[in-house]
């Protein structure tokens, strides 16, 4: 139980933030982005998104209303919302934000993206999100160099390979029914030594 409760805010499961950034892309209502991160087959888990950070250079013009979606994969294209994250709607100046999820399942053999936009038009200005030349990869998951440009979050363009776009991703392993099976056991345990006790 201790090590459930320990694991709830996520483990970190794979992330670009350490490299050098190289270059931004512009983020808008007519300039969506969607990074690629996945999860190799041969891993046995399906996990829960904690959180998922971004780097994001400085805002050029006067953007607003950010956000930050996980979508699923149809071919290897973005085309299903599986929810909104929450955090900052105005990451205006350089850094690295943070984004929680609210129950997001991913599980392996399977491609997701972490699709950016904003509510006002590039030619009022844009969010930039910063992006390295290289992937990342940590044990299972990976973040690739597929990314997708879309001007209505509909029809989606491949963007070039050399650019990856840096973020990092937090998650945490649904335990399988006969762990929280033995969980369960062990509280009830507890529960009746307990009851014995007092009496």
């Amino acid at each position: 139980l201790l090590v459930l409760i320990g694991t709830a805010q996520g483990n970190l499961m794979v992330s670009n933030l350490d490299h050098e950034p190289t270059r931004s892309a512009a983020i808008a209502s007519d300039a969506w982005i969607a990074q690629r991160f996945s999860i190799f087959a041969t891993d046995p888990n399906t996990y829960v998104l904690d959180h998922v950070q971004l780097r994001l250079d400085a805002a050029s013009g006067d953007p607003n209303d950010f956000s930050v979606s996980i979508y699923g994969a149809v071919s290897g294209i973005p085309q299903y919302l599986l929810g909104d994250l929450v955090g900052p709607d105005d990451p205006s100046a350089t850094g690295i934000y943070t984004y929680s999820a609210s129950g997001i399942t991913v599980s392996s053999g399977s491609d997701y993206y972490a699709v950016v936009r904003a509510a006002t038009p590039s030619a009022q200005g844009s969010y930039n999100w910063s992006g390295v030349n290289t992937t990342a990869q940590n044990g299972t998951w990976v973040i690739g160099s597929r990314n997708w440009g879309s001007s209505d979050g509909l029809n989606w363009t491949l963007l070039s390979r050399e650019q990856v776009f840096q973020m990092a991703i937090y998650a945490t392993i649904v335990p399988e029914p006969a762990t929280l099976s033995l969980v369960g056991l062990g509280v009830g345990f507890l529960f009746l030594l307990r009851r014995r006790a007092s009496r």
